[in-house]
């Protein structure tokens, strides 16, 4: 029976009617750490915390009463540690059923219920990051939506496809059903985009860098759309292309407002041309000139000359280079829109008449940004019905000042 005791692989511990120990085995002392002959005398109190004495305590009553149970209980080792056990606790009544002590198994569960805590914490951390993650997913789905960018994965050894919701509704497809591989993706390239695509694919994969390819697509709805595919392409140690990764934007308002800007700057350039009239622009703040095509065009020379006040006036015949300087400089000094006549010589030697007239846009406070104006090329009767006006009120000025003699 001792041996038993002795080599059981729970504690043993007998108190008798007056809480006092008067047996312990090995596994107890080695528990909380002290030897039998210093736990001998002694009650369970003197090996508690304060605590663990209210607790005691009120479980000593209980055994009184001749009720077993099994709890948890802590105990303070002889070099100052808190333990943890597992106690099942039995009453121990004489012949006449009066209390005579009390028999307790015990086992240390202090690394067990730290595992337990470092598992409930774990838990918590992990369904706190997939809740976190969940949210940045939310957040990547709104912002996707917002941009038009969608996101698309590429296994490169089987081609399967994995695309993000916005993905799919740029190409107006169901996530649910829609099942998505490299030819499906192919299937909704335009005709005439997809030799494109298709070169640019397969030079991606020897590309270690960025790839970039814009084309149509026609949407499961048969809506045309114009998309922007950006892409990086990782290898394995051997170099071997496994995985693609990139966005696919949908531009399509953006490359149609980009493709109206250029169809009105190409109205703009023959309706210019046909009028023959060039406009230019001074930035105030920068200084920096710019001058349309039929602009360089009227003067006679390349677009590769530096547009500045300067070179203007270089081109200005010199009987109205003074006119031309002082209306320019009025200008400049008093910020008030204005226009000039004058004739100007290109490089030719050939003399043409023009027109220049400006206005002036101001900031909020008043403060002068730019410079618009345009230079219109002027017909020969034109410029000479000019000088013809301008000989008839010198000749009346002339007129009036002789009138006195």
């Amino acid at each position: 029976y001792r041996q038993i005791v002795e080599t059981a692989q729970e504690g043993i511990w007998m108190i008798d009617e007056n809480s006092k120990t008067i047996f312990v085995n090995q596994k107890m002392c080695d528990i909380i750490g002290y030897t039998s002959d210093e736990m001998m005398g002694k009650t369970k109190l003197f090996f508690k915390d304060e605590e663990g004495v209210r607790m005691a305590v009120n479980n000593l009553e209980r055994r009184k009463h001749g009720i077993s149970e099994s709890y948890k209980s802590s105990f303070v080792t002889k070099d100052g540690r808190l333990i943890w056990t597992q106690v099942s606790s039995n009453p121990i009544l004489g012949d006449d059923k009066e209390y005579k002590g009390a028999l307790y198994m015990v086992s240390d569960i202090t690394e067990k219920l730290l595992a337990d805590k470092m598992l409930l914490e774990s838990e918590h951390k992990y369904r706190l990051l997939a809740y976190e993650l969940n949210i940045e997913k939310s957040r990547l789905v709104k912002a996707q939506e917002v941009s038009k960018v969608g996101s698309w994965e590429t296994n490169l050894q089987t081609l399967d496809v994995n695309w993000s919701r916005e993905t799919h509704r740029i190409f107006g497809t169901d996530p649910d059903i829609f099942i998505t591989t490299h030819d499906a993706f192919l299937s909704f390239v335009s005709p005439q985009d997809k030799e494109k695509v298709n070169v640019a694919f397969s030079v991606s994969l020897t590309n270690t860098g960025p790839n970039f390819v814009e084309h149509y697509i026609i949407t499961m709805q048969g809506v045309e759309k114009y998309v922007e595919e950006n892409w990086t392409v990782s290898f394995d140690e051997k170099g071997v292309p496994i995985q693609a990764i990139g966005t696919c934007q949908d531009i399509t308002e953006r490359k149609k407002a980009a493709e109206k800007i250029i169809h009105n700057e190409a109205k703009l350039k023959a309706a210019q041309l046909i009028a023959r009239v060039g406009s230019w622009e001074v930035d105030m703040r920068t200084n920096e000139h710019s001058w349309s095509d039929e602009y360089y065009r009227i003067l006679g020379i390349t677009d590769d000359v530096l547009p500045s006040d300067e070179t203007f006036l270089s081109y200005v015949h010199p009987d109205d280079s003074a006119l031309a300087m002082s209306s320019m400089e009025n200008a400049y000094s008093t910020h008030a829109d204005s226009s000039f006549n004058f004739r100007f010589t290109q490089k030719n030697g050939k003399v043409g008449y023009a027109i220049s007239e400006w206005k002036f846009e101001f900031d909020s406070l008043n403060y002068p940004l730019r410079l618009h104006g345009i230079l219109r090329a002027l017909p020969e009767q034109k410029m000479a019905e000019i000088e013809r006006k301008k000989r008839t009120t010198t000749l009346i000025q002339i007129n009036k000042t002789l009138e006195p003699f």
